[in-house]
């Protein structure tokens, strides 16, 4: 949607990049047309879908046709929880440019929300055709460089945007780990503890 809105507000786009960007508009739009349109006709069955997400009814592993019949389900059940959270996942992606905003701001260039919107999507969806790369290794700032560029602005200035994100993401991501590993150890403690509790014999109090 952030790449549609780019074509819809006509932003300049530089003329080597033109042609990629508007097939990755007819693209974008094409599969976001198809999920729609599946969400709208998906079959209504009557079951109720699988005990455990996406497993076939033997439960030796995943199916698509439960994983199917797991979304025809929770769309008939639960319609606004997704809209809701189609709209709160989107707000975390609008909070990016917030951030690309700042980043610009702090690196001396001057944007305006809706050229921050921009490369925002853009963004999105590099990063997203490039899911693949572990860590995202020289696809971020490769694709901010393109994307600078496209868009008429300075290319290094698109590389130095691309190394903060990436800093950020990965200076991010360690905390998380970080509080991933502190809880882990406490849990484990907790469950040494327990065991160590249930290993001491009862005594028998003989009057």
């Amino acid at each position: 949607t952030g790449v549609v809105f780019i074509a819809a507000a006509r932003i300049p786009v530089a003329d080597q990049f033109k042609g990629w960007f508007y097939a990755a508009v007819a693209c974008l739009t094409t599969v976001f047309t198809a999920l729609i349109l599946y969400a709208v006709l998906v079959r209504k069955g009557k079951e109720a879908p699988d005990a455990e997400f996406g497993r076939n009814s033997q439960g030796s592993g995943w199916s698509l046709k439960s994983f199917k019949k797991q979304m025809g389900f929770y769309f008939r059940r639960h319609p606004g929880r997704f809209v809701g959270s189609i709209l709160l996942f989107a707000l975390g992606y609008v909070w990016g440019t917030i951030e690309a905003f700042l980043i610009c701001h702090f690196l001396g260039l001057s944007i305006t929300v809706t050229m921050a919107y921009a490369i925002e999507g853009l963004s999105s969806a590099f990063d997203g055709a490039f899911f693949m790369v572990p860590a995202k290794i020289g696809t971020a700032e490769a694709g901010k460089t393109a994307i600078f560029a496209g868009l008429g602005y300075p290319a290094a200035t698109g590389f130095a945007f691309g190394v903060v994100r990436h800093l950020r993401e990965l200076v991010w991501a360690g905390f998380g780990f970080a509080l991933f590993s502190l809880h882990r150890r406490a849990s484990e403690r907790g469950s040494a503890g327990r065991k160590a509790g249930q290993s001491v014999p009862e005594t028998v109090a003989v009057p």
